[in-house]
């Protein structure tokens, strides 16, 4: 179908490869042109910068357009916003920063956490439902994982939806862009975007977003036009697998969800052994600061140390039942974490 914007998407698109790094070689860029078309080329204008004149570019290149600088292509796009979270909040903050794109309209669970989403990015307006948002070029649905199929479904179920397909994106780390299918089925392109940050507080995470990677995956069509943008707010896009999303994501929950319980046992263990609790702070710090160092420059295998890696059995062992009696649980960390070590260390990798 094609949509008032002119753009034309699915099987009427013209067929420009193009790869993202990570990003299976069977995505088309679905964008062309159609030349009646004047209102809004400048959505098409984005993903055509991106590809020229962004050197060493991993997104597909765009399809020649009329000119435009990108700048003023990307101010005149439109963004709405479905579930105003930690991240959505973080995102449309940053664009609303710094003039990316016109934010529109913001949906949340009430009308009063939208009116709140709106006082916090300073752009906007407050809508009751997703019924009464108006059309945009660029949908985020920033809702909870187990609620992306639902919001993408409902979005579809509008009575503009069919006529204007758009692009719309997720933030989850663990969905591919393909959770958002009752989109597709309408012509809309879908992407996702996964911020590596932390959002425990949306006011931090805006001030702590320049320079963030951000993992993207979904329709090259999707990717093109989102790509220019994340890097216009501060973010570093790369391309993940699609059918391993949910490893990459594990990647991230080991690297800073999992760490943090294992600092919370270490602090436990400490307070058992009698350690004051602002010395198990300071030790903490400490040997954090300096594994995290160590890791950066050295690598795993070789800044891993302990009795582990270095063979020392006896306590090993030892060092599990006594832990095993105090911790069950931590005990049983305490011994699959040895047997990965001490692989590690031979081998240089923790799978068999």
């Amino acid at each position: 179908m094609k949509p008032a914007s002119g753009i034309v998407f699915g099987r009427q698109a013209q067929s420009g490869r193009g790869r993202m790094h990570g990003v299976s070689e069977n995505r088309n860029c679905p964008l062309s042109i159609d030349p009646q078309w004047s209102r809004r080329a400048f959505i098409d204008a984005v993903p055509a910068c991106s590809g020229r004149d962004r050197p060493g570019s991993r997104f597909p290149r765009g399809i020649p357009l009329p000119t435009m600088d990108r700048r003023q292509a990307m101010e005149r796009l439109k963004i709405n916003l479905i579930g105003p979270g930690k991240v959505g909040l973080t995102i449309l903050r940053r664009i609303a920063m710094t003039g990316a794109c016109t934010v529109q309209d913001i949906a949340g669970r009430s009308i009063e956490k939208a009116e709140a989403a709106v006082a916090f990015v300073g752009a906007g307006a407050a809508v009751r439902s997703v019924a009464d948002m108006r059309q945009a070029d660029l949908w985020l649905l920033t809702v909870p994982d187990s609620q992306v199929a639902t919001a993408a479904a409902e979005l579809a179920a509008t009575p503009t939806a069919s006529d204007t397909p758009s692009v719309a994106v997720h933030c989850s780390g663990f969905l591919p862009a393909d959770e958002m299918k009752p989109l597709r089925a309408l012509g809309w392109q879908l992407a996702s975007l996964h911020p590596v940050l932390t959002f425990a507080e949306p006011a931090k995470a805006v001030s702590h977003f320049d320079g963030v990677s951000c993992g993207m995956e979904g329709d090259a069509g999707a990717l093109a036009l989102v790509e220019p943008l994340v890097t216009e707010i501060g973010g570093m896009p790369f391309g993940i697998r699609s059918e391993a999303k949910a490893i990459y994501h594990a990647a991230a929950v080991f690297s800073s969800n999992f760490n943090v319980v294992l600092q919370a046992i270490a602090r436990e263990a400490w307070a058992k052994a009698g350690v004051p609790d602002d010395v198990a702070a300071a030790l903490n710090a400490t040997l954090m600061s300096a594994c995290t160092d160590n890791v950066m420059e050295l690598g795993p295998a070789r800044a891993l140390t302990g009795p582990a890696s270095r063979g020392d059995q006896r306590v090993v062992d030892e060092q599990e039942a006594a832990v095993r009696s105090w911790h069950p649980d931590a005990g049983e960390i305490y011994r699959e974490m040895s047997v990965l070590a001490q692989r590690l260390k031979r081998t240089g990798g923790t799978l068999e």
